[in-house]
């Protein structure tokens, strides 16, 4: 009798001991899953849901994102070859060269018959002519000559007919036409003599001068530019 209750009693022992383990389990396992869920470890969607990658800029980020640029397709590379310097630009206070094949050097100023001031080439010489009565600027192939005018002329163009008819006798007359000089009214006659282009301008400024321009070693075109800007920058002051 005392083996049998003994035996009992250690089978009902070895229930509660399985009993207890099931328990254990169960509670571990309670356990696991709710710290699972409180941790975000929960069920993986990554399988059925994509995930959306955000489209990244070149030279960006999320927060300061750079907006793309033009598609390269059909864009041609872009050389390696640095780009070449950009001169820059000119000195607009340099005198140009002027016509007659060479540069001028700049312009120098003379006073001729008192009042009247002459602007010429620097490279250019002064002679005189006629016993000192007019003024001769040459480089020895173009002469610029500035000559006091008939005293009976009473306008620009009486001066430069009158001048005509003793300083280009026999030129034939192509063209001729009215300018200023430093504000005063001027005529120009453009003539053939000997095959050679020449101009006479008669100037009815202050003190009336005559011009006669020709050239002996070369085309007067080639001076044209040279004679235009002496005539411009011709002043007239008092004594």
């Amino acid at each position: 009798m005392k083996l049998g209750k003994t035996g009992q009693g250690l089978g009902q022992g070895k229930q509660n001991v399985v009993l207890v383990v099931v328990l254990i389990v169960v509670i571990l396992g309670a356990g696991f899953f709710v710290y699972r869920v409180m941790s975000g470890g929960g069920t993986n969607y990554s399988e059925s849901v994509p995930e959306t990658v955000p489209p990244s800029y070149p030279g960006g980020n999320l927060d300061n994102p750079m907006p793309p640029g033009p598609s390269s397709e059909g864009t041609a590379p872009v050389s390696e070859t640095p780009a070449e310097k950009p001169q820059p630009a000119p000195n607009e206070s340099t005198t140009a060269p002027a016509s007659g094949g060479s540069s001028q050097g700049g312009m120098r100023q003379v006073k001729v018959f008192g009042t009247v001031v002459a602007s010429y080439p620097a490279t250019w010489k002064i002679k005189a002519g006629g016993a000192n009565t007019y003024a001769i600027f040459t480089d020895g192939k173009a002469f610029f000559e500035v000559h006091a005018p008939d005293p009976k002329a009473t306008s620009a163009k009486a001066i430069a007919e009158s001048v005509l008819k003793t300083l280009a006798k026999g030129a034939v007359v192509i063209n001729q036409g009215t300018d200023k000089i430093s504000g005063y009214d001027a005529h120009w006659i453009a003539a053939k003599l000997n095959g050679r282009t020449v101009r006479i301008v008669g100037v009815d400024g202050p003190t009336r001068v005559a011009l006669y321009e020709h050239v002996t070693g070369g085309e007067f075109s080639a001076y044209r530019d040279v004679f235009n800007k002496m005539q411009a920058e011709m002043k007239f002051k008092s004594n």
